[in-house]
């Protein structure tokens, strides 16, 4: 944007006015700068921060409502914790066996007439 001749463009709103340490804050310092894209920084964080959380909620509550309509019944988080800790301790203790080919699955070939 150019400023036309005799006009002036609008001065510059410095963003740290509203600073507590505005006083250290002259026009166009970089100390100024820095505190704004530190604020700008904080803010765009804090706005991605909140639209995950949104995001995620809405994802649970669209789950929630799939799985009772289909008539699926709520998961028991206790249950599906232990089945886990069961699995890992059975792939473990076949990985400390020496068991690698039953956890990484058959070589190419195996059981295909090779």
């Amino acid at each position: 944007m150019t400023a036309r001749a005799g006009n002036s463009p609008a001065p510059l709103a410095l963003p740290c006015a509203l600073s507590p340490m505005a006083e250290e804050c002259t026009d166009r310092s970089e100390a100024c700068w820095a505190l704004y894209r530190s604020g700008y920084a904080a803010g765009l964080d804090a706005g991605r921060k909140a639209a995950d959380e949104e995001l995620a909620t809405l994802q649970r509550e669209a789950v929630a409502v799939v799985r009772e309509l289909a008539g699926i019944p709520p998961r028991d988080r206790a249950v599906d914790r232990a089945a886990r800790e069961r699995r890992d301790a059975h792939f473990a203790g076949l990985a400390s066996r020496g068991h690698q080919a039953a956890i990484v699955g058959p070589t190419r070939g195996a059981g295909m007439g090779a």
